[in-house]
């Protein structure tokens, strides 16, 4: 049996009305997209801080060198803040300007992943966060120093802090220009590995301190434990809250 069928049947699909709501849906799905922020200006800004190490290193080319051999020998350190004129000088405030520009684009890129929030202006905030809490951190301890009879430990102390963070900031420019120009997938080993050089950092800092505070201690645990809660312990607490809200807790 030979079906016949009308080669002029017509089946007639709503090809306009399917094609309209293909139209309405992917318009839906475009408006729910949020507009991705440019962050290109992340590139000048380590740009500029490249340029300030350049300008370090092209006049004191030991300088780096010198500070690496203080954290293992107390000594060199000692030595290099008598020749350098301490924490205040023009290299050492370029090179500690360097430190803040680029552990400021690494909190901005770790956050990130917790908040999604991008553009220049919360980096700005990353930025002035930090400043704000190293200019406490070191207005206090010159503040300790003079109201207990310990201000050449104090001193010595900061310096500590200077000099810990600039190799910092130094360690910190490769893994930040991976993380911005690098694959995905390397994001995570590198904010681990930015987080371990830190920790590693931060404990060698708390034992040299220690070791040249030995004197202050011996007058009693108070000035100690006032600096310990006040100026170290008080940033962290307001990092991880900062955090906290960013993420939604």
């Amino acid at each position: 049996v030979i079906s016949s069928q009308n080669p002029f049947d017509v089946d007639h699909v709503p090809v306009r009305k399917q094609k309209n709501s293909i139209i309405s849906n992917t318009s839906k799905e475009i408006k729910g997209l949020k507009p991705k922020v440019s962050n290109s200006f992340i590139f000048w800004i380590m740009v500029f801080s490249w340029a300030l190490l350049a300008i370090v290193v092209s006049n004191k080319t030991n300088l780096i060198s010198t500070m690496l051999r203080s954290v293992f020998n107390v000594n060199m350190l000692k030595l290099s803040k008598r020749e350098e004129g301490g924490a205040t000088s023009f290299h050492y405030v370029l090179l500690y300007m360097v430190f803040l520009i680029n552990i400021s684009i690494f909190v901005y890129q770790f956050q990130i992943q917790f908040s999604h929030l991008q553009g220049l202006s919360v980096w700005l905030l990353c930025f002035g966060a930090l400043i704000g809490i190293y200019v406490v951190r070191h207005l206090f301890l010159f503040f300790l120093g003079h109201v207990f009879p310990i201000e050449k430990e104090t001193s010595m102390f900061n310096y500590i802090i200077v000099v810990f963070n600039i190799l910092l900031g130094i360690c910190i420019i490769p893994i930040n220009l991976i993380l911005t120009y690098g694959p995905l997938y390397l994001q995570s080993s590198l904010f681990y590995i930015g987080l371990g050089i830190s920790a590693i950092l931060l404990i060698i800092r708390y034992l040299r301190g220690l070791s040249i505070g030995a004197y202050a201690i011996s007058l009693g645990f108070i000035p100690f434990l006032i600096y310990l809660c006040t100026a170290e312990i008080a940033p962290v607490l307001f990092i991880i809250k900062a955090v906290s809200n960013l993420k939604g807790l």
